[in-house]
């Protein structure tokens, strides 16, 4: 096996103030060299122009500086509402961003890779793998306290990302809910003991078994957009949308929606239908 190449350990912003301090005389190439940690030769050659000061060393990126910068925002920002991405999950990004860009890369169908991977959270250390907490049952249970805690970290998220902050809540044609329903093909419930009275009694039932998923999605102002109906499987003897013909169809293997599919829908469908009837944006 091959040793994995060793390119530079220093960012852009420390060879440009390297060079600029030189410049302007503030210090010599050997202080600047220090200082900064970049090599000699590297600020002579940028001194001298025979290589950009925008050049990185080893492989030419396939995403620009701010491309990436957005894209390490929107990873903190993901696992910060419960919604953390997976490896594989970042490369696809990466891939829609390129498909998007209509970049020409080395990658195989515009997928990096794991040295592309490698390469991208040495840049970004701020970034890094952790085990998630599963949520148990215990703690799915929702009480005023947390709900009040939740709507906190949402203003605290919206006054720090947008410019118009928590203002984005007094219009009400800007506030969506989604939310998920499931049909087990075969629940095979039967009846369970409970409080006598209890009005509302559940029961908890794996998520490996298949199952029906309805997204449904309605605004404050009771914009109602179609429903995405989810099947199991990936082909069918029947036709799912049938006396139904205005629902999205859903495909997963086992009915249930994933960030994939959701993905899919935000981007397909539900962007589309707040551009037609010209919501502002942001939204929440």
């Amino acid at each position: 096996m091959g040793k994995r190449n060793k390119y530079r350990n220093y960012a852009l912003e420390d060879i440009k103030n390297a060079v600029q301090m030189v410049e302007s005389k503030a210090m010599s190439i050997r202080s600047a060299s220090r200082q900064y940690n970049v090599p000699k030769t590297t600020i002579i050659d940028k001194l001298n122009g025979r290589s950009s000061l925008q050049a990185r060393s080893g492989p030419s990126p396939v995403l620009f500086d701010s491309e990436e910068e957005m894209l390490v925002h929107w990873v903190i920002d993901m696992a910060k509402i419960g919604y953390g991405q997976t490896r594989q999950q970042l490369l696809y990004t990466v891939k829609t961003i390129l498909d998007h860009d209509g970049k020409k890369t080395p990658f195989k169908d515009n997928l990096p890779g794991k040295d592309w991977l490698y390469a991208f959270m040495k840049r970004h250390p701020e970034i890094s793998t952790r085990t998630p907490q599963k949520l148990g049952k215990e703690r799915a249970v929702i009480s005023w306290q947390k709900i009040k805690w939740w709507f906190e970290d949402f203003a605290k998220y919206l006054t720090e990302n947008y410019e118009e902050g928590i203002n984005i809540l007094k219009d009400a044609s800007r506030i969506y809910n989604a939310d998920e329903s499931g049909f087990p093909q075969d629940p095979k419930s039967g009846k369970i003991l409970a409080a006598k009275g209890s009005k509302n009694v559940y029961s908890t039932c794996s998520a490996d078994k298949s199952q029906i998923t309805v997204l449904a999605c309605m605004s404050a102002t009771a914009h109602y957009l179609p429903p995405m109906l989810v099947f199991p499987g990936e082909r069918f003897r029947f036709n799912p949308l049938e006396g139904f013909t205005e629902a999205v169809l859903g495909r997963t293997k086992t009915g249930w929606m994933d960030s994939e599919l959701f993905y899919t829908w935000v981007r397909d469908h539900f962007i589309t239908a707040i551009k037609d009837r010209k919501v502002i944006r942001s939204i929440t």
